[in-house]
């Protein structure tokens, strides 16, 4: 691991410090994303047909809305 962190280093002329500062941002940024991800799947998995309903009324008004906004 050290071995490729040390060549990425070379191939762009950076310290390993600050390659593996990037590379912890990019990991802790995707985890952040993954986790975002799975609770808003979680929030739709839970959502009672009624509620299901009701969404997609209100994604059909807002659609109708951005439709309007734009084609004027």
């Amino acid at each position: 691991m050290v071995n490729e962190i040390d060549e990425i280093a070379k191939e762009k002329g950076t310290p390993r410090s600050q390659v593996m500062e990037k590379m912890l941002r990019d990991w802790l940024l995707k985890s952040r994303k993954r986790a975002i991800e799975k609770d808003i799947e979680a929030y739709y998995l839970s959502l009672t047909e009624k509620e299901k309903k009701e969404d997609r009324e209100w994604t059909k008004i807002a659609a109708e809305s951005i439709n309007r906004t734009w084609d004027d």
